[in-house]
C-alpha cells in the first residue's frame, strides 16, 4: 500500500504480505497494521495508530503518532522531531529514536534501545525478559548526546539484565 505525497484518508490501513508507505504531509485518520511487512510514515505526516508483525516501522523527520506503535519481531526508528503520543513498545527488536520525543512509556521484550540526539521519553522505560527458564537476556539501553527520561526505568523481567549506558549529558530524572 503506496499512499501519495500530500494525500488525506479516513480508514484504516492493513496489509499481509506486504507493506505501507506513507507520502510526506499526509492525514491518515486510521490505523496502519501489517503483518509480515514494514511501515513506513513520510515527513510531516500523521497517523492515529501503528501495528504490525514481524516488521520494521520508521518514522520519518516530523512524523506523528497520535496514539501508539507496536511491534512484534521488528524493529522501530523514530527520527528528528517526530512525536509519539503515547506508548511505544517492542517484542523481539530494537528501539532507536533520534532527536524524537515519546510522550508515554517504552517498553521492551528482549531488545535494546538506543536513545540519541537529545531523544525525549516523558513516561517510563519498561524492560520484561524472555519467559520461561534458562539464561537472563541481556537488555542494553543507551541514553546519548543530551537525551532524557522523565520517568523511571524498570526492570519487570526476572528473566532480563538490564544495562544502562548514560553519557554525562544525558539524564533520568526518575529511578533506575
Amino acid at each position: 500500500i503506496v499512499i501519495e505525497a500530500n494525500s488525506k484518508l479516513s480508514k484504516d490501513l492493513n496489509t499481509v504480505n506486504g507493506n505501507i508507505v506513507i507520502g510526506e504531509n499526509c492525514t491518515i485518520d486510521g490505523d496502519l497494521r501489517s503483518i509480515n511487512g514494514r511501515i513506513e510514515i513520510g515527513e510531516n505526516s500523521e497517523v492515529e495508530k501503528v501495528q504490525t508483525i514481524n516488521g520494521q516501522v520508521v518514522l520519518a523527520e516530523g512524523a506523528k503518532v497520535n496514539e501508539s506503535i507496536q511491534v512484534i519481531n521488528g524493529s522501530i526508528k523514530i527520527k528528528s522531531r517526530a512525536v509519539v503520543q503515547q506508548n511505544v513498545s517492542v517484542v523481539n527488536g530494537a528501539i532507536r529514536i533520534f532527536n524524537a520525543t515519546v510522550a508515554g512509556d517504552l517498553k521492551t521484550t528482549n531488545g535494546d534501545i538506543f536513545l540519541e540526539d537529545t531523544a525525549r521519553v516523558l513516561g517510563n522505560i519498561l524492560v520484561e525478559g524472555k519467559s520461561g527458564d534458562g539464561d537472563k537476556r541481556r537488555v542494553e539501553i543507551f541514553i546519548r548526546n543530551g537525551s532524557r527520561v522523565k520517568g523511571n526505568i524498570d526492570n519487570q523481567g526476572k528473566n532480563a539484565q538490564v544495562l544502562v549506558y548514560l553519557d554525562k549529558n544525558s539524564r533520568v530524572e526518575g529511578d533506575v
